[in-house]
């Protein structure tokens, strides 16, 4: 079974969203907020920081790019070397990749 599948419950005010995970592009952190990009286009703000959010997301698909960034690496399709390192997702989004996670990124990708 793919694990990337899997179901998870994203609260917002009136109870949770069921979402597949596969959906998810990246998310983005802003103090103990975070907001969800889908591969839909549409995007979802739920009140769980960043690290609670990767806490409940499967870590073999999902990496930190950065302090602010949680991203789906199904959904990368792009690594620029420029302005430290880049990733550019699916839906053409270049996200930042800061020095503290580069390594980790690299590794994935299988450059180191």
């Amino acid at each position: 079974m793919n694990t990337v599948n899997k179901v998870i419950a994203l609260p917002m005010k009136e109870g949770y969203r069921l979402v597949n995970q596969e959906n998810i592009l990246y998310c983005k952190g802003d103090g103990n907020y975070t907001q969800v990009f889908f591969a839909n286009g549409k995007t979802m703000l739920i009140s769980r920081n960043l690290k609670q959010t990767v806490a409940c997301l499967e870590s073999n698909y999902f990496i930190r790019i950065h302090q602010s960034y949680l991203v789906n690496m199904h959904h990368a399709h792009l690594y620029l070397r420029q302005s430290g390192g880049q990733l550019v997702m699916t839906d053409n989004k270049k996200l930042p990749i800061s020095k503290k996670f580069k390594e980790q990124v690299l590794q994935f990708l299988k450059f180191v």
